[in-house]
């Protein structure tokens, strides 16, 4: 074997092992599509408990922005501000943005919400 056809094997071996390891360093900084999906969800469940909380001390009807939350399911949001008293008005499909609408409801309503 020649010299340069074992400097081309070398060549060969050591470049795409160099790509891999820094794809995968890269990868590992920057967190994989499931994880980052995962973080994303869990800061967006995070802010919508926030958000569902401030409003009702204020007395005010919550109108969230769906785009902001992606990663979760339109009856996953509406179950999880049920929870904190808040009941699905409508929602307003514009150019930028979907609107959902919810009212604050009463203590008796609320313990019937979940029922037939």
């Amino acid at each position: 074997m020649s010299k340069d056809l074992a400097n081309d094997i070398a060549l060969w071996i050591f470049v795409p092992s160099l790509v891999f390891f820094a794809v995968v360093t890269v990868a590992t900084a920057l967190g994989t599509p499931r994880g980052v999906r995962a973080s994303r969800r869990a800061r967006q469940l995070a802010q919508l408990e926030q958000v569902a909380e401030e409003q009702r001390t204020r007395q005010q009807a919550v109108e969230i922005d769906w785009l902001e939350y992606r990663e979760l399911p339109m009856p996953e949001i509406i179950e999880l501000l049920r929870k904190y008293g808040w009941a699905y008005r409508d929602d307003e499909l514009g150019k930028k943005a979907w609107l959902l609408r919810f009212d604050l409801i009463s203590a008796g309503k609320q313990a019937n919400a979940g029922q037939g």
